[in-house]
């Protein structure tokens, strides 16, 4: 089945997914929440050398890294969606 003229080639979610940059805002966020959670956790763990168990420690370092990445991809997905909103009402 061809593409109709009225009709586009994709589906509208993955046009604004794209719009957004929202795999690169992935990537950038993971990067940023596994190099903060490194930095946690050499100054507070490695550094002073904690005597706590390792496994406890890893599993709040999977949870800090994981928040902070969540967090920096929403920032930066937010900040695109106003950016692309002032664009196109700016273009009105």
């Amino acid at each position: 089945m061809s593409p109709s003229p009225d009709r586009p080639d994709r589906p509208p979610t993955a046009a604004l997914l794209e719009a957004l940059d929202v795999r690169r805002n992935a990537v950038i966020s993971l990067f940023v929440g596994v190099a903060f959670t490194a930095a946690v956790f050499a100054f507070f763990v490695v550094i002073p050398g904690s005597s706590q168990q390792s496994g406890y420690l890893l599993a709040l370092a999977f949870v800090l890294a994981t928040t902070s990445a969540g967090t920096v991809w929403i920032a930066l997905t937010v900040y695109a969606a106003v950016g692309l909103s002032r664009e196109l009402s700016a273009d009105e």
